[in-house]
């Protein structure tokens, strides 16, 4: 699934090359629509917004608590979950 001009267009500038970015790593696989993803960092979410269109279920996990509190409060999708974790200490299975 491809973003829609619109959904590019809602995006802030600055993450755009980032949207691309990841869009460009997205169409290089073959299937991912019943995969999980962890991404490590996510930021201001934009990242996880756009694999919840591809995989089953996404899990973004950052070391900041405020961060995490926030993404939780904000994004409402029910296959992205937001959690504090330290990415070094952690094996990505114990998240599924």
């Amino acid at each position: 699934m491809k973003l829609t001009f619109s959904e590019l267009m809602q995006a802030p500038l600055s993450n755009l090359y980032a949207i691309r970015e990841l869009q460009l790593v997205l169409d290089g696989l073959s299937t991912f629509g019943n995969d999980s993803a962890i991404e490590i960092g996510p930021g201001n979410g934009l990242g996880s917004l756009i694999l919840s269109k591809y995989a089953k279920k996404v899990i973004g996990i950052d070391i900041s608590e405020p961060l995490i509190k926030h993404l939780n409060k904000s994004q409402k999708l029910e296959n992205v979950e937001f959690h504090v974790r330290d990415a070094t200490k952690y094996p990505p299975e114990e998240f599924f």
